[in-house]
């Protein structure tokens, strides 16, 4: 950039002292240097101009350089960018849990998956989301019920905003343990939506929905051995 302005001051001074040259008329230099200082004069002006071509032409190859090297590593960073896809053995524990009860279960199953060397994530029900239904190929559902018939207060909005209409999970496998209490009306009544809407949306059950009846510890064992099964290693009881 500074070689350029140079060159162009260099221009416009000859320039300028041309037309000033043509505008004074008579003698306009008293005392004329020698023809040696002519030359020598003519020689500086040379290698000057000649200094400044060769800086343009540097500027302009360091330039060029610099936007192949940058070229090259956006190139470089996109080509060792990792694949999105997930991996088969992947598994989300999603729960839905109104007195913590469906947490703790939920964590349980997450160590087991992870025991067997399972990629496994735990996830309450309100931060799941469509996508990650959608990219995961496993997910076990651990979800209690409130009130009458009603979701865990965290799991409200997903109930009513996401359930309320279908999505393509048929890539999806999933098992659904639903929590209840056989002395109300609405017994698992969210666990069997949960179920259901999977269904509706084209995941696969991997098993029939294990139902538990105020902590029923039948139903907590065929829980642990579903899980056991899927990842191929026994574990301690839940």
């Amino acid at each position: 950039m500074i070689s350029k302005v140079n060159a162009i001051c260099l221009a416009v001074l000859m320039i300028a002292a041309w037309f000033l040259a043509k505008w004074t008329e008579g003698t306009w230099w008293v005392a004329p240097p020698s023809a040696a200082r002519w030359w020598m004069a003519a020689g500086s002006l040379v290698a000057y101009g000649l200094l400044c071509a060769w800086s343009l032409r540097n500027d302009s190859v360091t330039k060029t350089s610099t936007t192949n090297v940058t070229s090259l590593t956006s190139e470089q960073v996109t080509d060792s960018s990792p694949a999105t896809s997930a991996n088969d053995d992947s598994v989300l524990v999603v729960y839905a849990s109104e007195t913590g009860f469906a947490e703790e279960l939920a964590q349980q199953t997450l160590e087991l998956l992870r025991a067997a060397g399972k990629v496994a994530e735990l996830l309450p029900l309100d931060e799941l989301s469509v996508e990650q239904l959608q990219t995961v190929p496993h997910a076990f559902f651990l979800a209690s019920t409130a009130g009458d018939g009603e979701p865990p207060v965290h799991a409200f909005e997903f109930a009513e905003e996401v359930m309320s209409s279908q999505h393509d999970l048929s890539s999806l496998t999933y098992a659904v343990l639903a929590l209840g209490d056989s002395s109300y009306d609405e017994y698992c009544a969210f666990g069997r939506q949960i179920d259901a809407w999977l269904q509706q949306c084209g995941a696969k059950a991997a098993d029939e929905r294990i139902e538990v009846d105020d902590a029923d510890p039948l139903a907590l064992s065929a829980w642990q051995a579903l899980v056991e099964e899927f990842a191929g290693n026994a574990q301690p009881s839940l």
